[in-house]
């Protein structure tokens, strides 16, 4: 069992940067996108790039400094009541070894 990371893109007003569906008409054309959740990331490189994209692109507008930061959360996989005390030990575990990798 692991314990996995997502990443997510939160904006300026503390909403996610979300995943949008799109309905086309029978010409192919886009006439709608609705939100579906938020778009997640497997790894922060790439929710740090789409960050950088959204700056550039505020900028174009007149926004100097866009307030966008990654965020993070840990995935664990389905789990019986029995596992808890597994599970936790393994997060406890994860986060001594990032620890140690932060002082590396």
């Amino acid at each position: 069992m692991t314990i996995a990371q997502e990443f997510a893109v939160m904006l300026p007003d503390g909403l996610l940067l979300q995943e949008l569906q799109q309905r086309h008409n029978m010409f192919g054309q886009c006439i709608s996108e609705q939100p579906v959740g938020p778009r997640i990331y497997r790894t922060r490189a790439e929710a740090e790039h789409v960050v950088n994209e959204l700056r550039g692109a505020a900028m174009k507008i007149g926004v100097q400094d866009l307030l966008a930061v990654v965020v993070t959360r840990y995935c664990g996989p389905w789990s019986s009541p029995f596992q808890a005390e597994v599970l936790a030990q393994q997060f406890l575990t994860y986060i001594d070894t990032y620890e140690k990798d932060l002082d590396t």
